[in-house]
């Protein structure tokens, strides 16, 4: 009988696909993370230095054991770092007294020492009067 054929095989393929693994995606909306945009603000082109210099004390933050922690080879390229700042042209760029700090947190790096490191750069953002304008 033809019916029964045809009930068959709609019963197996039926069968067939609850056996076959079947992959669902769920559409999630599109989201863009990160968008740049152009801007006539002269903030745009002159950040605000009180803002850099927090910005700056506030990645300086550094837990007590950071340096112990770092590998032998970025403790050397950290000693090198704070070795070539401490030789370059820091106070003429930056002025007087936050060339010095900057000295001074150069110093603390190479000796990894993060309570002086974390006292100096608690005073960057009050040094901003200090600057040199070039």
């Amino acid at each position: 009988c033809p019916t029964s054929l045809l009930s068959n095989r709609f019963s197996n393929s039926q069968f067939r696909n609850t056996l076959t693994p079947k992959t669902h995606f769920v559409r999630r909306p599109f989201s863009v993370s990160l968008a740049l945009t152009e801007s006539d603000s002269p903030k745009s082109l002159n950040p605000d230095p009180q803002t850099l210099l927090q910005d700056l004390a506030d990645s300086f933050d550094l837990p007590a054991d950071y340096f112990a922690k770092l590998p032998r080879d970025l403790r050397l390229d950290l000693n090198d770092a704070a070795f070539d700042l401490s030789n370059g042209p820091v106070l003429d760029e930056c002025g007087q007294e936050l060339g010095e700090t900057l000295l001074n947190l150069a110093r603390a790096w190479e000796l990894g020492d993060t309570s002086t490191s974390a006292a100096l750069a608690k005073k960057l953002p009050l040094l901003e009067s200090s600057l040199t304008g070039s």
